[in-house]
């Protein structure tokens, strides 16, 4: 019996079969919004990029939205063992930061929650220096930002910050929350640059939860 839940897809020039969790009408993929999404990410997977992210720049930054192929530059970036002195974890593997590239790419199946990733690059064609990052839920995000450690003490983590906090906000965000190892000077330091205030509010991993309201729309 012919089965009736699968998709044949064909990208650059293979034929590709998917599975379906669901019940899925080929051709007519607008009938589960569910289902649209799962394919999407099948094929940023398959991929290694999601189109959907935009790069952006300031005077000294592109921050390219994250792709698979980035942790061959990214890994030595943070093979740094002090650079998890606060936020824990320890240096990736090149196949460790694959996979989790991989993972990130693709995103999360959490409804109304999505997940933006930037790598931060000197110049259109110098080193790779760090990452931002983002989860939004409805109008609010929660933002992150790791720099390497030969490039720390230059501005970049807040340049880069600024920049993505800026693009949110033209997209409407109304409330950015960063959380931040009470410990952590040089990242509170950065957080005092974007014009974050510290909430005194707690998160389960003891870190503090750093807030800035877009009062531009009434956040």
């Amino acid at each position: 019996m012919e089965p009736n839940h699968l998709i044949l897809i064909q990208w650059a020039g293979r034929n590709c079969w998917w599975e379906a969790p669901f019940d899925f009408t080929v051709g007519e993929p607008g009938e589960s919004a569910t289902g649209l999404f799962s394919l999407e990410r099948w094929i940023i997977r398959f991929r290694g990029v999601n189109d959907a992210i935009p790069e952006l720049t300031t005077d000294r930054l592109v921050l390219e939205p994250l792709r698979v192929g980035h942790a061959v530059e990214m890994v030595s970036v943070l093979s740094d063992d002090a650079l998890y002195e606060f936020i824990g974890g320890l240096p990736p593997t090149l196949e460790q930061l694959t996979e989790r590239y991989e993972f990130q790419v693709a995103g999360n199946d959490v409804e109304n929650e999505e997940w933006f990733n930037w790598i931060l690059r000197l110049g259109r064609n110098g080193p790779v220096v760090g990452f931002v990052q983002a989860t939004v839920i409805g109008l609010n995000a929660d933002v992150a930002w790791v720099v390497g450690l030969k490039s720390q003490g230059r501005g970049i983590a807040v340049e880069a910050s600024s920049r993505m906090i800026t693009w949110f906000s033209d997209q409407g965000m109304s409330l950015f929350t960063a959380h931040i190892h009470p410990d952590h000077r040089a990242s509170q330091g950065v957080a005092h640059s974007l014009d974050f205030d510290n909430s005194r509010e707690v998160d389960e991993d003891g870190e503090e939860i750093w807030q800035l309201h877009n009062t531009a729309i009434g956040g």
